[in-house]
């Protein structure tokens, strides 16, 4: 029979051990949604990003994925500023997260044109895409594309039609970095070669004073 002392020693490492468990599962289910999110975004296997987030933190001091990569982000001075009242700011029930959201669909698709064209690389163009190889290619590098499954390519187990299609995209870009690499960015950007303080992730700024006609730019 355990003494009290030895109960309460091993409740609290119980209770440790299924915090433990809860956050490990919050991470894992957070990350197969980004991953799931980004297969289309950075046109990349679901494999490789789901990688990419489990092991970033061993990438300190480099640029994280992001739509403006290798940027780190948008900057800032280039960002549409919206009025307050045209954002619904919410907590997220489920992850305690701070929602805002554009409230008007023409507003957000404004955006979402405006900052398209922020980036240097697109999946729209021709030479869009091959920006998009300069600086993605090195994301293939060391997968092996050959024993990819269909959920290792796109998180689903369902067969599409165009899978064949972006799975060759996928192998003949890896071949073309492997034979030359010096064709592409091999190296991934130092977070030290932006001054950050002008980057930002968020997609639009919020004029959180209207004073005169003149917004205050957080």
């Amino acid at each position: 029979m355990l003494s009290k002392e030895q109960e309460e020693k091993a409740m609290h490492v119980l209770t440790q051990k299924t915090m433990l468990d809860n956050f490990e599962k919050e991470i894992a289910f957070r990350n197969f949604y980004k991953a799931l999110f980004a297969v289309n975004v950075y046109n990349l296997p679901y494999r490789i990003i789901l990688d990419y987030l489990k092991n970033y933190d061993k990438q300190r001091g480099k640029v994280e994925l992001n739509p403006c990569y290798p940027a780190p982000g948008y900057l800032k001075e280039k960002l549409l500023v919206l009025p307050l009242e045209d954002v619904s700011i919410e907590n997220s029930p489920t992850t305690n997260d701070l929602n805002i959201t554009v409230i008007s669909s023409a507003k957000r698709q404004q955006i979402d044109k405006h900052n398209r064209s922020l980036r240097d690389w697109n999946l729209d163009t021709k030479n869009g895409i091959k920006q998009w190889e300069y600086y993605f290619a090195h994301f293939l590098k060391d997968a092996d594309l050959n024993q990819y499954s269909t959920f290792d390519y796109f998180g689903r187990n369902e067969s599409k039609q165009a899978d064949q299609e972006k799975i060759n995209q996928w192998k003949i870009l890896q071949k073309h970095f492997r034979k030359t690499p010096t064709n592409y960015m091999i190296e991934e950007p130092s977070c030290s070669d932006y001054d950050l303080s002008k980057y930002t992730l968020q997609e639009f700024i919020i004029a959180w004073n209207n004073k005169g006609g003149i917004y205050e730019q957080i």
